[in-house]
Formats: structure tokens, sequence, C-alpha cells
């Protein structure tokens, strides 16, 4: 058995978490343009001693929006599940989790799905049909993932959880079979849950529509726009004393219209933002390490 203990204390916002959240906003490109501006201008006050009284750094890391937690510490392998009912197996199967890892760089290292099932590498495997009729509360389809066994700093997993497209590209199931779908996140060797949402409970886009016709031509086949749910994330955190692997839980989803782009889909589009995320915060703790040694190397001068 184990706990999850919440201090009640607040904790900073991660680099990755700071941006994702204007991502979510769309305030996302002002917000990173203003925030450069502000702090170039800031370093170099620094450096040349022109600061204001009282002035400090402009880029402020708040208070942490999302729930997350410390995974490291007992925990040997995790879960991330879906159901398409947890109480009752569904005429059809809908939803499937996915697993994606990322380099600090934003480079996709592995990804496991139901088409790739297996990254030795990474120490992921990709199970269906998982259902165990001893218990009363059940998942259809897991990614086990033996989190402890990857070392790279800076590594993040990414989980999402997305639709299968029938070839024919009918609906799937009947009206109201899969309103209880859920994602989860577990300890596998106990299976207890350690975040946990019902698909249905994550807000949809107000303009979102499953099938979209083609404005220009309406003998075309109507563009799917289909779903990806992010679920959350796991981070290899190394800035400490000993790396940790901390889990971030967003519950969001994204439709597939605003990533037309080819190579631009939502899941590449968090792995360039997690880049940014992870070179700009490097960026600035080396540019203001260099202003504060240059800083002191002129008051030194002065003596």
């Amino acid at each position: 058995m184990h706990f999850i203990f919440n201090t009640g204390l607040p904790t900073k916002v991660s680099p990755f978490a700071r941006k994702y959240a204007k991502f979510l906003d769309g305030s996302l490109a002002e917000f990173e343009a203003a925030e450069k501006e502000k702090f170039a201008a800031y370093a170099q006050r620094l450096a040349s001693e022109e600061l204001e009284e009282g002035e400090s750094n402009p880029i402020v890391y708040g208070d942490m929006p999302f729930f997350h937690c410390d995974v490291t510490g007992g925990l040997n392998r995790l879960a991330f599940s879906t159901a398409d009912d947890p109480f009752y197996k569904t005429s059809e199967s809908k939803y499937y989790p996915e697993a994606v890892v990322f380099n600090s760089k934003g480079e996709v290292l592995a990804r496991v799905n139901p088409e790739n099932r297996n990254s030795t590498d990474y120490h992921m495997a990709y199970l269906d049909d998982v259902r165990d009729n001893v218990l009363k509360i059940n998942d259809d389809r897991k990614i086990q993932i033996s989190f402890n066994q990857i070392k790279e700093a800076g590594c993040m997993i990414l989980l999402t959880v997305k639709q299968f497209v029938p070839k024919d590209g009918r609906q799937i199931g009947t009206e109201g079979e899969f309103d209880r779908a859920w994602f989860r996140l577990a300890n596998e060797e106990t299976n207890q849950t350690l975040d946990y949402c019902m698909l249905k409970k994550v807000e949809l886009p107000e303009d979102y529509q499953e099938l979209i016709a083609d404005e220009e031509d309406d003998t075309k086949p109507a563009f799917r726009n289909s779903l990806t749910y992010i679920a959350g994330a796991l981070f290899l955190d190394d800035s400490g004393a000993s790396p940790n692997w901390i889990f971030e839980s967003y519950k969001n989803v994204f439709q597939a219209k605003d990533f037309k782009e080819p190579g631009n889909d939502v899941v590449s589009a968090i792995g360039a933002l997690y880049a940014r995320a992870t070179s700009e915060y490097a960026e600035q703790q080396k540019v203001l390490a260099d202003a504060s040694n240059a800083l002191k190397k002129s008051q030194e001068e002065k003596k």
C-alpha cells in the first residue's frame, strides 16, 4: 500500500506547466514575446547596475495550477489505461491510451500505442483486453511503464487518449454507450489509482463537430475531426540531489482541425512547447548567473 500526501503547501509551477497554461488559453505567443523582451531588458540592467530599487526578475514562477505528485518513492511500474466503460464490456472498442517519450529538445524518442506496442529502450508495453472478471471496476487497454528504468535526464512521457477510427467512417457504438469511459494512472503492481478522469467531464471546444464538410467540394468525404485527450505527463527532474519522476495532471482535449498542418498535430506541438520551456529556462538561469558574476566583478574592481 502507498499513499499520496497533500501537505497543503503551494508549490512552484514547472517551466513546462507555466507555458502549457498559456497554450490552453491561446495567449502563448503574446506571453512569450512580452517575457522575452522584459527579461532581456532586466538582465542588461542587472549587469550594468541600473536596476531600480526593489526591481526583481520579471520571470515569475507562481503557484502550480495543476495536480502533481512525485511518483519516485515506492513505485516501480505505472499503468496508464483506458476503459470504454469500467463496469461493463462495451459492444465495440473506442478509446485507447498512447504514451510519447520526448527528450529535452522535443524530439520523439518512442511512441507506444496499438500500432507500436513495445519500446524496449524506454521500458513500455501496450496491452489490450486486460479486463479481470474478478474485479468490479476494470480497464480495457493499458500501457505498462517501468519509469524507474528510464535514466535520460530531461525526459518527458506525454500521456494521451485517442479514439479508434473505423475504416468505413461510421460512428462507434450506440448513443450513451461510452458515457462512463475514463482514463487513469495507477500503480501497476497494486492497481491503486493515482489519478483518473471521466472523459465526458473533459470540456470539449465550443466549436467542436465530429465531421466537418468540405466547404469547397461537397462531394468529398467529410473531415473526421478526431479528438486527442491530454491526460498528463511524467517528467524526470534532475535539478535536485537525486533524479525524481514527477507526474503532472492536465485533463484537456484538442481537436484535429486546429492542427491540420503536416507534422504539426497536438502531440508534436506539445513536444515543441516542452523543448522551448526547457531551453528557455536553462538560458535564463545562465544569463542571470553571467549577469550576477559581471556585477560582482564590477563591484570588486571599484573597491
